[in-house]
């Protein structure tokens, strides 16, 4: 089970066949080289592994080319509840269009996947959730918000692109407040045991933990999943809980000037060319002027270094200055 704690995308990852129509929305492997143009030799970069829950990121396809599939980033804010794999923050309101080789999608669920069994234990995933290389026994590793499962799929509940909607059955429940696992604790799923990460707060604390007759049905929900494992009866604390105090004001802000461009600025890529425009009012780092461009470069990861790093413009016509 150790092995589930990451996905790893490698040799042994399925490729899209390419007979296989690719719309709506995919992920891409964070190893894959994103190009301005459908190109090997057009500008490029690619993210930091280290920089993404699963070395995936959510984008909306904008057309399938064959070999190439032209994206964008998919929006964050107009679903909620809905995606699991977080649209790239850097470039997501830039509306910037790029280009990706079609073996770099990553393999996914199609449509909602429920399982449940006898012991109380369920399983429930929205479309769009990157699954793993399949193992010996056919079982598929399957990471939600920091969770490692495994689970069996039917192959056409698999594919490498999807449309995301709304699911309201797996809208969060709130935190169960007076019941915990004990650190330690491996529950069960269909019987098999499941390595709970690191507690960190809102991510892990489950929604409900209710008795069964077999110990704790434990409920976990996201936006991309919902989850019941059994825990043994001493596995779960049950305490008192008592409301928080209330915590200190907020220190006033000193205003500061900022540069900003309205929706539709055109946005240029890094050899001068139009590569998208700007979704809404998006605030610019001052950056370098040159000559009728300011342009910044975004770090796609924490590494700040050419490969992981893409150079974008805007008209210094259209940059605003305000107060905030």
């Amino acid at each position: 089970m150790t092995a589930l704690l990451a996905l790893v995308w490698g040799a042994t990852a399925a490729d899209c066949p390419a007979d296989q129509p690719v719309d709506g929305e995919v992920l891409v492997r964070d190893e894959a080289w994103l190009h301005i143009h459908p190109s090997a030799d057009a500008p490029r970069v690619r993210r930091s592994s280290s920089s993404a829950v699963d070395g995936v990121t959510r984008w909306r396809v904008l057309a399938d080319r064959g070999e190439w599939i032209e994206v964008e980033p998919a929006p964050s804010s107009d679903r909620p509840f809905t995606w699991c794999v977080a649209a790239e923050p850097t470039l997501e309101l830039w509306g910037v269009r790029l280009h990706v080789r079609r073996e770099a999608l990553a393999e996914v669920t199609t449509g909602e996947v429920r399982r449940s069994w006898e012991d109380g234990t369920s399983l429930v995933l929205v479309p769009g959730v990157p699954v793993g290389p399949a193992s010996a026994d056919g079982s598929r590793p399957v990471r939600v918000q920091g969770l490692p499962l495994v689970a069996r799929f039917e192959p056409e509940e698999l594919g490498w692109s999807f449309t995301s909607r709304p699911s309201p059955s797996l809208a969060s429940m709130g935190r169960d407040l007076q019941r915990y696992l004990v650190e330690g604790a491996t529950p069960t799923l269909a019987g098999q045991p499941v390595l709970l990460p690191e507690p960190d707060g809102e991510t892990t604390r489950p929604q409900r933990i209710e008795r069964h007759e077999a110990g704790w049905l434990v409920h976990h929900a996201g936006s991309c999943h919902q989850v019941v494992l059994l825990a043994a009866s001493h596995e779960v604390v049950v305490t008192d809980y008592v409301e928080p105090m209330g915590g200190e004001g907020i220190p006033r802000r000193e205003p500061e000037l900022e540069h900003w461009v309205p929706e539709g600025t055109p946005v240029l890529g890094p050899d001068g060319t139009p590569a998208g425009e700007v979704r809404s009012p998006r605030v610019v780092p001052d950056g370098e002027v040159e000559g009728e461009l300011r342009c910044t470069r975004l770090v796609l990861g924490p590494e700040a270094v050419d490969q992981h790093t893409l150079r974008l413009c805007v008209p210094e016509s259209a940059v605003r200055a305000r107060m905030r």
